[in-house]
Protein backbone atom coordinates (compact mmCIF):
# COMPACT_ATOMS: atom_id res chain seq x y z
CA UNK A 1 0.00 0.00 0.00
CA UNK A 2 1.34 3.04 -1.01
CA UNK A 3 1.52 6.11 1.76
CA UNK A 4 -0.12 8.80 -0.23
CA UNK A 5 -3.28 7.43 0.24
CA UNK A 6 -3.57 7.66 3.80
CA UNK A 7 -1.81 11.18 3.47
CA UNK A 8 -4.60 11.93 0.88
CA UNK A 9 -7.58 10.68 3.41
CA UNK A 10 -6.07 12.60 6.37
CA UNK A 11 -6.31 15.87 4.61
CA UNK A 12 -9.55 15.23 3.20
CA UNK A 13 -11.09 14.42 6.72
CA UNK A 14 -8.60 16.72 8.82
CA UNK A 15 -8.39 20.18 6.38
CA UNK A 16 -11.63 19.80 4.20
CA UNK A 17 -14.38 18.81 6.66
CA UNK A 18 -12.84 18.96 10.15
CA UNK A 19 -12.41 22.80 9.52
CA UNK A 20 -16.18 23.12 8.77
CA UNK A 21 -17.50 21.33 11.44
CA UNK A 22 -15.27 22.37 14.02
CA UNK A 23 -15.98 26.39 13.44
CA UNK A 24 -19.96 25.24 13.95
CA UNK A 25 -19.22 23.02 16.78
CA UNK A 26 -16.89 26.06 19.10
CA UNK A 27 -19.13 28.74 18.45
CA UNK A 28 -21.29 28.60 21.45
CA UNK A 29 -22.20 26.63 24.41
CA UNK A 30 -19.82 24.62 27.05
CA UNK A 31 -16.51 23.33 25.26
CA UNK A 32 -15.33 21.48 28.10
CA UNK A 33 -18.96 19.65 27.90
CA UNK A 34 -18.72 19.01 24.18
CA UNK A 35 -15.09 17.83 24.74
CA UNK A 36 -16.02 15.00 26.85
CA UNK A 37 -19.25 14.20 24.20
CA UNK A 38 -16.44 14.35 21.05
CA UNK A 39 -14.04 11.75 22.88
CA UNK A 40 -17.47 9.70 24.44
CA UNK A 41 -18.30 9.43 20.43
CA UNK A 42 -14.60 8.71 19.05
CA UNK A 43 -14.08 5.84 21.65
CA UNK A 44 -17.41 4.05 20.77
CA UNK A 45 -16.43 4.21 17.03
CA UNK A 46 -12.95 2.72 18.00
CA UNK A 47 -13.98 -0.44 19.96
CA UNK A 48 -15.98 -1.22 16.93
CA UNK A 49 -13.05 -2.84 15.08
CA UNK A 50 -11.79 -5.15 18.55
CA UNK A 51 -15.16 -6.04 18.82
CA UNK A 52 -15.34 -7.83 15.63
CA UNK A 53 -11.66 -9.35 16.45
CA UNK A 54 -13.22 -10.77 19.94
CA UNK A 55 -16.05 -12.29 17.90
CA UNK A 56 -14.23 -14.19 14.80
CA UNK A 57 -11.67 -15.60 18.32
CA UNK A 58 -8.63 -13.80 17.25
CA UNK A 59 -8.19 -12.04 20.60
CA UNK A 60 -7.13 -8.80 22.47
CA UNK A 61 -3.84 -7.57 24.08
CA UNK A 62 -3.56 -5.01 26.33
CA UNK A 63 0.36 -4.36 26.97
CA UNK A 64 2.75 -2.06 27.89
CA UNK A 65 2.38 -0.29 24.41
CA UNK A 66 -1.22 0.06 24.88
CA UNK A 67 -0.68 1.69 28.25
CA UNK A 68 1.63 3.78 26.85
CA UNK A 69 -0.72 5.16 24.38
CA UNK A 70 -3.67 5.69 26.67
CA UNK A 71 -1.42 7.84 28.60
CA UNK A 72 -0.37 9.62 25.42
CA UNK A 73 -4.13 9.87 24.89
CA UNK A 74 -5.29 11.58 27.91
CA UNK A 75 -2.54 14.35 27.61
CA UNK A 76 -4.13 15.15 24.50
CA UNK A 77 -7.59 15.76 25.87
CA UNK A 78 -5.56 18.33 27.90
CA UNK A 79 -3.87 19.57 25.08
CA UNK A 80 -6.59 20.42 23.05
CA UNK A 81 -7.91 22.43 25.93
CA UNK A 82 -4.84 23.85 26.11
CA UNK A 83 -4.99 25.27 22.37
CA UNK A 84 -8.67 26.72 22.69
CA UNK A 85 -7.18 28.51 26.13
CA UNK A 86 -4.52 29.87 24.00
CA UNK A 87 -6.56 30.99 20.87
CA UNK A 88 -8.84 32.61 23.25
CA UNK A 89 -6.21 35.35 25.08
CA UNK A 90 -4.95 35.68 21.20
CA UNK A 91 -5.82 33.63 17.81
CA UNK A 92 -2.77 36.20 15.82
CA UNK A 93 0.03 35.13 18.60
CA UNK A 94 -1.37 31.70 18.80
CA UNK A 95 -1.09 31.16 15.41
CA UNK A 96 2.52 32.02 15.10
CA UNK A 97 3.69 29.42 16.70
CA UNK A 98 1.46 26.56 14.68
CA UNK A 99 5.09 24.85 13.61
CA UNK A 100 6.16 24.35 17.57
CA UNK A 101 4.71 20.88 17.60
CA UNK A 102 5.28 19.46 14.36
CA UNK A 103 9.64 20.85 14.66
CA UNK A 104 9.58 18.84 17.73
CA UNK A 105 8.32 15.52 16.44
CA UNK A 106 10.60 15.93 13.25
CA UNK A 107 13.46 16.61 16.21
CA UNK A 108 12.60 13.61 18.36
CA UNK A 109 11.77 11.50 14.91
CA UNK A 110 15.81 12.37 14.23
CA UNK A 111 17.38 12.12 17.68
CA UNK A 112 15.25 8.24 18.28
CA UNK A 113 14.71 7.10 15.36
CA UNK A 114 17.05 8.36 13.05
CA UNK A 115 15.10 9.84 10.07
CA UNK A 116 17.89 12.02 8.70
CA UNK A 117 19.38 8.34 6.67
CA UNK A 118 15.91 9.35 4.59
CA UNK A 119 17.01 12.77 3.66
CA UNK A 120 17.78 12.70 -0.28
CA UNK A 121 18.92 15.59 -1.83
CA UNK A 122 15.94 16.40 -3.28
CA UNK A 123 13.34 15.53 0.06
CA UNK A 124 15.51 17.82 2.24
CA UNK A 125 14.52 20.31 -0.52
CA UNK A 126 10.95 19.33 -0.48
CA UNK A 127 10.90 19.64 3.53
CA UNK A 128 12.20 23.10 3.47
CA UNK A 129 10.24 24.54 1.18
CA UNK A 130 7.28 23.30 3.01
CA UNK A 131 8.41 24.69 6.38
CA UNK A 132 9.52 27.67 4.95
CA UNK A 133 6.63 28.44 3.58
CA UNK A 134 4.31 27.83 6.89
CA UNK A 135 6.62 29.78 8.77
CA UNK A 136 6.32 32.44 6.14
CA UNK A 137 2.44 32.41 5.99
CA UNK A 138 1.97 31.71 9.84
CA UNK A 139 3.93 35.04 9.95
CA UNK A 140 1.92 36.98 7.58
CA UNK A 141 -1.41 35.80 8.90
CA UNK A 142 -0.52 36.81 12.44
CA UNK A 143 0.51 40.44 11.68
CA UNK A 144 -2.98 40.57 9.89
CA UNK A 145 -5.26 39.29 12.92
CA UNK A 146 -2.97 41.64 15.17
CA UNK A 147 -4.47 44.74 14.16
CA UNK A 148 -8.20 43.18 14.95
CA UNK A 149 -7.35 42.51 18.74
CA UNK A 150 -5.79 43.98 21.78
CA UNK A 151 -3.75 42.55 23.96
CA UNK A 152 -3.09 42.81 27.82
CA UNK A 153 0.42 42.71 28.02
CA UNK A 154 -0.40 40.75 31.76
CA UNK A 155 -1.68 37.79 29.60
CA UNK A 156 1.16 37.49 27.62
CA UNK A 157 2.88 34.79 30.57
CA UNK A 158 -0.16 32.58 30.54
CA UNK A 159 -0.60 32.96 26.87
CA UNK A 160 2.92 31.52 26.65
CA UNK A 161 2.28 28.62 28.76
CA UNK A 162 -0.59 27.42 26.84
CA UNK A 163 1.38 27.34 23.79
CA UNK A 164 4.27 25.74 25.35
CA UNK A 165 2.23 22.84 26.79
CA UNK A 166 -0.22 21.58 23.96
CA UNK A 167 3.09 22.06 21.62
CA UNK A 168 4.90 20.06 23.72
CA UNK A 169 2.16 16.89 24.23
CA UNK A 170 1.51 16.72 20.32
CA UNK A 171 4.91 17.09 18.85
CA UNK A 172 5.13 14.04 21.34
CA UNK A 173 1.61 12.70 20.57
CA UNK A 174 3.53 13.00 16.99
CA UNK A 175 6.31 11.21 17.48
CA UNK A 176 4.36 8.01 19.18
CA UNK A 177 2.26 7.64 16.07
CA UNK A 178 5.70 6.81 13.93
CA UNK A 179 7.26 4.80 17.52
CA UNK A 180 4.29 2.68 17.77
CA UNK A 181 3.84 1.94 14.04
CA UNK A 182 7.59 0.82 13.73
CA UNK A 183 6.79 -1.52 16.41
CA UNK A 184 3.99 -2.81 14.67
CA UNK A 185 1.03 -1.33 16.80
CA UNK A 186 -2.41 -1.79 14.81
CA UNK A 187 -4.10 1.06 13.07
CA UNK A 188 -6.86 -0.61 15.46
CA UNK A 189 -5.56 -1.02 18.69
CA UNK A 190 -3.94 2.68 18.13
CA UNK A 191 -7.02 4.76 17.49
CA UNK A 192 -8.85 2.53 20.76
CA UNK A 193 -6.09 3.42 23.31
CA UNK A 194 -5.70 6.69 21.97
CA UNK A 195 -9.04 7.28 22.25
CA UNK A 196 -9.75 5.86 25.11
CA UNK A 197 -7.06 7.72 26.91
CA UNK A 198 -8.57 11.14 25.17
CA UNK A 199 -11.93 10.38 27.24
CA UNK A 200 -10.23 10.17 30.39
CA UNK A 201 -8.46 13.20 29.84
CA UNK A 202 -11.34 15.29 28.48
CA UNK A 203 -13.20 13.95 31.67
CA UNK A 204 -10.46 15.82 33.70
CA UNK A 205 -10.48 18.41 31.96
CA UNK A 206 -14.55 18.81 32.76
CA UNK A 207 -13.92 18.26 36.22
CA UNK A 208 -10.88 20.76 36.44
CA UNK A 209 -11.95 23.85 34.05
CA UNK A 210 -15.64 23.35 33.28
CA UNK A 211 -17.35 24.28 36.43
CA UNK A 212 -17.47 28.23 35.36
CA UNK A 213 -19.46 27.09 32.45
CA UNK A 214 -23.11 26.30 33.84
CA UNK A 215 -24.91 23.45 34.42
CA UNK A 216 -27.06 23.71 31.30
CA UNK A 217 -26.95 20.55 29.11
CA UNK A 218 -26.33 20.93 25.56
CA UNK A 219 -29.05 20.82 22.94
CA UNK A 220 -29.20 16.96 21.26
CA UNK A 221 -29.31 19.35 17.83
CA UNK A 222 -25.27 20.20 19.24
CA UNK A 223 -24.59 16.88 20.07
CA UNK A 224 -25.70 15.74 16.97
CA UNK A 225 -23.11 17.83 14.97
CA UNK A 226 -20.06 17.13 17.77
CA UNK A 227 -21.36 13.55 16.58
CA UNK A 228 -20.69 14.82 12.72
CA UNK A 229 -17.33 16.21 13.72
CA UNK A 230 -16.67 13.28 15.39
CA UNK A 231 -16.43 11.01 12.42
CA UNK A 232 -14.08 13.77 10.74
CA UNK A 233 -12.16 13.43 13.69
CA UNK A 234 -11.53 10.01 14.08
CA UNK A 235 -10.76 9.18 10.17
CA UNK A 236 -8.15 11.66 10.83
CA UNK A 237 -6.16 9.92 13.10
CA UNK A 238 -6.69 6.77 11.80
CA UNK A 239 -5.41 7.79 9.17
CA UNK A 240 -2.92 10.13 10.10
CA UNK A 241 -1.49 6.51 11.82
CA UNK A 242 -2.06 4.88 8.82
CA UNK A 243 0.89 7.07 7.05
CA UNK A 244 3.09 7.40 10.28
CA UNK A 245 3.64 2.78 9.83
CA UNK A 246 4.07 3.65 6.27
CA UNK A 247 6.45 6.57 5.71
CA UNK A 248 8.96 8.53 8.26
CA UNK A 249 7.51 11.80 10.27
CA UNK A 250 9.77 14.12 8.02
CA UNK A 251 7.96 12.60 5.11
CA UNK A 252 4.40 13.07 6.16
CA UNK A 253 4.28 15.95 8.76
CA UNK A 254 5.81 18.80 6.11
CA UNK A 255 2.62 17.48 3.78
CA UNK A 256 0.06 17.76 6.37
CA UNK A 257 1.55 21.21 7.66
CA UNK A 258 1.22 22.53 3.86
CA UNK A 259 -2.44 21.05 3.69
CA UNK A 260 -3.17 22.97 7.14
CA UNK A 261 -1.99 26.06 5.09
CA UNK A 262 -3.49 26.28 1.58
CA UNK A 263 -6.42 24.22 2.38
CA UNK A 264 -8.57 26.60 4.19
CA UNK A 265 -7.71 29.41 2.08
CA UNK A 266 -8.98 27.65 -1.07
CA UNK A 267 -11.82 27.02 0.03
CA UNK A 268 -12.26 30.40 1.55
CA UNK A 269 -11.24 31.93 -2.02
CA UNK A 270 -13.76 29.53 -4.01
CA UNK A 271 -16.99 29.55 -0.83
CA UNK A 272 -16.62 32.80 0.12
CA UNK A 273 -14.84 34.88 -2.29
CA UNK A 274 -12.19 36.06 0.16
CA UNK A 275 -9.16 36.47 -2.78
CA UNK A 276 -8.90 40.35 -1.75
CA UNK A 277 -7.95 39.23 1.95
CA UNK A 278 -5.16 37.43 0.64
CA UNK A 279 -1.59 38.81 0.88
CA UNK A 280 1.23 38.63 -1.90
CA UNK A 281 3.65 36.98 0.73
CA UNK A 282 0.51 34.91 1.73
CA UNK A 283 0.28 34.27 -2.22
CA UNK A 284 3.97 33.49 -2.41
CA UNK A 285 4.42 31.00 0.38
CA UNK A 286 1.35 29.12 -0.70
CA UNK A 287 3.20 28.85 -4.09
CA UNK A 288 6.63 27.47 -2.56
CA UNK A 289 4.41 25.40 0.57
CA UNK A 290 2.44 23.02 -2.70
CA UNK A 291 6.30 22.64 -5.31
CA UNK A 292 7.41 21.84 -1.29
CA UNK A 293 4.52 19.35 -0.75
CA UNK A 294 4.97 18.07 -4.61
CA UNK A 295 8.63 17.48 -3.98
CA UNK A 296 8.45 14.73 -1.35
CA UNK A 297 5.64 13.47 -2.59
CA UNK A 298 7.52 11.96 -6.03
CA UNK A 299 10.69 11.75 -3.84
CA UNK A 300 10.22 9.40 -1.32
CA UNK A 301 9.44 5.81 -2.15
Amino acid sequence: MIWQIPVFLRILTANVAGPFLMKRVVSRGSLTRKLVWQYSFCFLISLVWPSVSLLRGEGFRFDLAALMILLVGAFNGFACYCQWRAVHISLSKTSMFTLLDDLLALLLGYVFLGEQRYLSPLLSVGVLFSLSAVALFSFSKARRQRTKETQPVGRIAPLAIWILLYSAIWGGALFSMRYFGLTGVTVANYVLFWYGGSLIGAVLVRQTFGKGEGEELLAWKEVALVGQLTVAIWLSLASAYWSMTLAPIIVVQPIYQVAEMVLPVIIGLTVFKEAANLRALEKAAMAVGLIGGLVIAISFR
